[in-house]
């Protein structure tokens, strides 16, 4: 297999971390983050992104930003 461009790694990363890979892929980027420390760090900052924006609490928007 061909190397990831960074572009395409992130992709595949976030892709992953939504739960939106099949089977091949999930495998594929489970054992790069076995090996790149790098990857491994984009995924935790990712996850910790979504963490972030799901904890987000929502308000009405009558609460003046009109």
């Amino acid at each position: 297999m061909k190397p990831l461009l960074k572009a395409e790694l992130s992709q595949l990363l976030s892709s992953y971390v939504d739960g939106e890979l099949d089977g091949q892929q999930t495998r594929l980027v489970e054992e790069i983050i076995s090996k790149d420390a790098a990857a491994r760090r984009e995924l935790e900052e990712l996850r910790a992104l979504k963490n972030l924006v799901s904890e987000k609490k929502r308000f009405p928007a009558s609460i003046g930003f009109w």
